[in-house]
């Protein structure tokens, strides 16, 4: 038996690809994906992505000829051993067999799992009830993973420990963008001032992006993060919103008086004037002088370029040290932890609702541990010595 993802018809002409036995459509999983992942209530790549993660599971239903109500709690363990069998006469169910990444296999038994139960109470389920796709990942699909976890003992994903860089590493970034962009001044204080927002105010990409510069408090030194729907859209080009950076609601952060000097030295000295006729009152503005979007409000794609760059290899131009936005927000984090700062400030400054969170993000990194150990040897050697 041939079991594939192939693209059928809709009856109301939409194109839809789902999971088939020998290119006929798989009743149970189509409407799975029909009622889960439409294209009126998700987006054409939910879908495929709701498929894609499927489609290793029932691969091993018709490898093992069982039928779906025969699956229970034991061969739901063999489904998630066999994912990763190193057995050469066993059929690699991932791409990647033994190899495949944590995430693809947790992410593959979620899936298989979410599907079983909702094939366990489909059919006590009225026909006419519509499932909200918005609420989804917080109702339905939550009470489902926390339900079949306790049932088919699935591990619990790890919290992975945020990368960070370290202060010689950040200095080193400094260096680079003063050298790399010294042939234009503007876009030299301009990327300087971005890279300060970020690894000194522990700013999100959305929330640089939206700055406006009427949410700068400058005696005080603190930042407003306010950032609305229209903002998205015009930031991240596009008419939804980013869901990845979009964070809601406002906060406060505070800055250190170095970092308000390049702000200042920004808006005094090189923001276009372009941004005051358009008067869109975002404070970073593209630099195209001549150019049809020369004081636009900056894009995300040209934070991506500067950081991207930036994380080249040196035979390339680059630093040789691979730097995100949101690494330098995990790095100004631990650096505040490691100094002492205490943990309500951190959690403050982050905008975090849960201290749960701010002790992910300002985790103690193991060369702070080593220096701090070093210097405590050595101490103990010095007094020994008397």
């Amino acid at each position: 038996m041939y079991v594939s993802l192939e693209w059928v018809t809709l009856s109301d002409g939409v194109r839809f690809r789902t999971i088939c036995r020998n290119g006929v459509p798989w009743i149970e999983p189509t409407r799975f994906l029909m009622r889960y992942g439409h294209l009126g209530m998700g987006s054409a790549r939910t879908v495929d992505t709701y498929a894609e993660r499927l489609l290793p599971f029932f691969r091993w239903v018709a490898h093992e000829q069982l039928a779906l109500s025969d699956v229970d709690q034991r061969g739901f363990h063999r489904f998630q051993r066999d994912l990763v069998i190193r057995d050469t006469a066993h059929p690699l169910l991932l791409a990647k067999g033994p190899n495949s990444s944590p995430v693809t296999v947790r992410s593959t038994i979620t899936m298989a799992a979410r599907f079983l139960e909702w094939y366990g109470s489909e059919y006590a389920i009225s026909a006419n009830r519509r499932f909200d796709f918005r609420k989804g990942p917080k109702t339905a699909y939550g009470a489902a993973d926390r339900r079949l976890s306790a049932r088919t003992g699935l591990p619990r994903a790890k919290r992975k420990l945020p990368k960070a860089l370290t202060a010689a590493q950040v200095d080193q970034c400094r260096e680079w963008i003063m050298d790399a962009y010294g042939f234009d001044p503007a876009l030299q204080l301009r990327n300087r001032v971005i890279f300060e927002l970020f690894v000194g105010g522990a700013m999100r990409l959305g929330a640089l992006l939206g700055l406006r510069s009427e949410n700068i408090f400058w005696t005080e030194r603190t930042i407003l993060v306010s950032y609305t729907e229209a903002d998205y859209r015009m930031a991240w080009g596009t008419k939804q919103r980013h869901h990845r950076a979009a964070k809601t609601g406002e906060y406060l952060i505070a800055v250190g008086s170095d970092t308000v000097l390049w702000l200042n030295r920004y808006f005094l000295e090189v923001r276009p004037a372009a941004a005051v006729r358009l008067n869109h009152g975002i404070f970073f503005c593209e630099h195209q002088p001549g150019g049809s979007k020369h004081g636009a409000p900056i894009h995300s794609t040209t934070v991506r370029y500067l950081f991207r760059s930036l994380s080249k290899p040196p035979s390339e131009g680059g630093v040789g040290i691979h730097v995100t936005p949101h690494m330098l927000r995990h790095t100004w984090a631990t650096l505040a932890r490691q100094s002492g700062l205490d943990i309500k400030v951190i959690q403050y400054q982050l905008g975090h609702q849960s201290l749960q969170s701010t002790d992910l993000y300002s985790h103690v990194s193991p060369e702070w541990v080593r220096d701090a150990l070093d210097a405590w040897h050595q101490q103990r050697a010095g007094r020994s010595s008397r």
